[in-house]
């Protein structure tokens, strides 16, 4: 067999950026982003604000998040989760891609939302990006050959992500 430039197989090699703990410090943002473009994948798990409360951290960092270009997976941290606003078991039905869009063609089927969990969605500052390459708590999509889930801070149900390659999972110390 030729093989030549247009039937040579594809590198099959996927970069990673993993990140954690932020806590809404703004020029360990500004590093990713310098970063990112030598990444395929950007993966934040958990503890992006240090508290839901406090003034402006979640639009900014929402705010940066609507900025990306490429897929970002997040999971969100107990630093993130405002305990009053969102109960442990609607933290785990949470699905946060938001925009159900699919730029690469991923296979999504099973992870179709429904309206429930779109009434959900509402309570909790990470579904609240709008942005088709941010993945957030209790998503799961393949790309390329790899798939990712980001499993959410509180006692997650573990079984949902068996077909995972990678699993993103804040646990505090």
């Amino acid at each position: 067999m030729i093989i030549n430039e247009t039937n040579k197989p594809k590198d099959q090699t996927l970069t990673i950026l993993h990140v954690t703990d932020l806590h809404s410090h703004q020029p360990h943002y500004e590093w990713i982003a310098q970063q990112s473009e030598s990444y395929d994948i950007l993966c934040l798990s958990g503890d992006l604000i240090e508290h839901p409360r406090e003034s402006g951290q979640v639009e900014w960092v929402t705010a940066w998040l609507n900025t990306l270009t490429k897929p970002t997976f997040i999971c969100s941290g107990n630093h993130d989760i405002e305990k009053e606003s969102i109960s442990n078991e609607e933290l785990l039905n949470l699905d946060s891609s938001i925009d159900d869009c699919d730029p690469m063609d991923w296979d999504t089927d099973r992870y179709a939302f429904t309206e429930k969990a779109l009434q959900r969605k509402a309570s909790f500052w990470m579904n609240t990006i709008h942005n088709k390459w941010v993945y957030a708590d209790n998503t799961v999509r393949k790309i390329q050959h790899i798939t990712i889930g980001c499993a959410p801070c509180n006692d997650p149900i573990l079984s949902d992500f068996d077909q995972c390659d990678i699993l993103l999972h804040h646990l505090p110390p």
